[in-house]
Parts: C-alpha cells; sequence; structure tokens
C-alpha cells in the first residue's frame, strides 16, 4: 500500500543521465533514500532534487531496501530559492550539515515540523542573511545537545566543548573570545531568524567557523563540511 509523506530534500547522488537517488529527510520514516527517475536539467521535476527543496510524494516503505521509489512527487509553496545565489549557497550548507548531523534511524515530527517551518520563512523571506546561523542554533537543542543561554558580566566567554558561558578559558581548548561569545549570545536570544542582527561579512564567517566545530565536537564522526568554504567566500 502506498503512504503520502512528505519531505525535504537534502542530497542528490546522479545514478543516470535522468535519475538520480535523492537522500531525504521526511516526516514519517525519517532519514531514508529514494528512486527518482524523468530529471531533466530544467522545470518542475529538475527542482525536486535541490537542495533543501520540500515535497510531498508517495511510496512503498520497505525496511529491508536502502533505497525506495519515490512515486507522484510535488513541489511544496516552492519559490525556487535557488535563483538566488547566495540563497542556494546557503542551502547547499545546511543540507550537507543537516544529512550528516541527522542520524539515519531518526523519526522525529517534531524536528521535521521544526525544518519544515523553518525552511518556509527562508524561502519567503528576503531578509535572511543570518537565517543558517540561527537554524543551526536552535535545531541543535533537538538533535540533543544546545546552546545555552546563560551569557551574564559573570559568564562572558562561550566554551564551545559543554554549550555554556563561562567565567574564564581553564583549561579548554574551545573557548571563545569575548567578541565572538558575544554574536552567539545574540544568535541564541534572536527572533525571525535573526533579521535584525548587524553581523558584518567577518562576523558571519567566524560565527560560520565556530558553529561548524560546535557541530563536529558534539557529533561523532561529522567529518568535514565541503560546502562551507563556499558559504565563506561568500561572506567575504
Amino acid at each position: 500500500m502506498s503512504i503520502l509523506t512528505r519531505g525535504i530534500v537534502l542530497r542528490k547522488v546522479p545514478y543516470t543521465s535522468s535519475s538520480a537517488i535523492l537522500k531525504v529527510y521526511t516526516r514519517d520514516f525519517g532519514m531514508a533514500s529514494y528512486m527518482i527517475s524523468g530529471l531533466g536539467r530544467k522545470g518542475r521535476k529538475s527542482a525536486i532534487a535541490q537542495p533543501l527543496t520540500r515535497i510531498s510524494f508517495s511510496t512503498r516503505d520497505n525496511p529491508k531496501s536502502t533505497v525506495n521509489a519515490m512515486y507522484t512527487p510535488e513541489l511544496v509553496n516552492y519559490t525556487n530559492q535557488n535563483s538566488n545565489p547566495l540563497k542556494a549557497a546557503i542551502s547547499l550548507f545546511l543540507a550537507e550539515v543537516l544529512s550528516k548531523a541527522i542520524g539515519e534511524e531518526s523519526k522525529d515530527a517534531e524536528l521535521f515540523d521544526f525544518l519544515d517551518n523553518s525552511l518556509d520563512y527562508f524561502e519567503h523571506s528576503s531578509a535572511f542573511l543570518n537565517f543558517h546561523l540561527v537554524l543551526l542554533v536552535r535545531v541543535s537543542r533537538l538533535l540533543g545537545f544546545a546552546f545555552n543561554d546563560n551569557c551574564s558580566p559573570q559568564s562572558p566567554l562561550f566554551d564551545l566543548e559543554n554549550g555554556s558561558f563561562v567565567e574564564n578559558p581553564n583549561n579548554s581548548l574551545h573557548v571563545l573570545n569575548a567578541k565572538r561569545s558575544k554574536s552567539i549570545s545574540e544568535l541564541i536570544r534572536a527572533d525571525d531568524f535573526g533579521a535584525h542582527l548587524k553581523f558584518g561579512n567577518e562576523s558571519r564567517r567566524e560565527l560560520l567557523e565556530d558553529i561548524v566545530l560546535f557541530y563536529s565536537l558534539h557529533i561523532e564522526g561529522l567529518g568535514k563540511i565541503k560546502s562551507l568554504a563556499v558559504l565563506k567566500e561568500i561572506f567575504s
């Protein structure tokens, strides 16, 4: 029996000239891989395979299969954010981080709904320069670790290793300086995905480095985020 579900496309692996295997985070099955055919270079079908595209589709879930079939895929609230070069770069970066950070056996409706609602903001907003930074700060709590909001004059420095603000570095190798710690605190407390935050490009590059390091410290085997260099170059 076919099951209708929704998903967020995180990765495309070309299979033939007109087909690919998509790594999709779904609401009903968690992370899963699906074969999609009939892809061209343009059109709505090709848009389905783009990073962070939200889709609905039917499938016959087979736990014994590593790649399932995808039937009648449809775009959800499609705005073609990939036509904006900066949004496309942010989408590629976030898709790579999320595909590595979310476990393979991770059905989690709360996490899916948070990402789904967040991407709706991203797709329709013109104030998105800090979106990826705030999203990764917020989603970390749903992944089982967090940026704790305990910044104070007595504890002004952020320790990436324990996710909290501390009084002094002590023996930790991963305590940020005062400037970078202040930026982290602003992200933690941001509303509307940081639309009001006035970071310069240097600060955004630093925050990208710090957040990726934070994730690598808390997720074993996260590995290198290849798209990080591209996004840092854009914010140069």
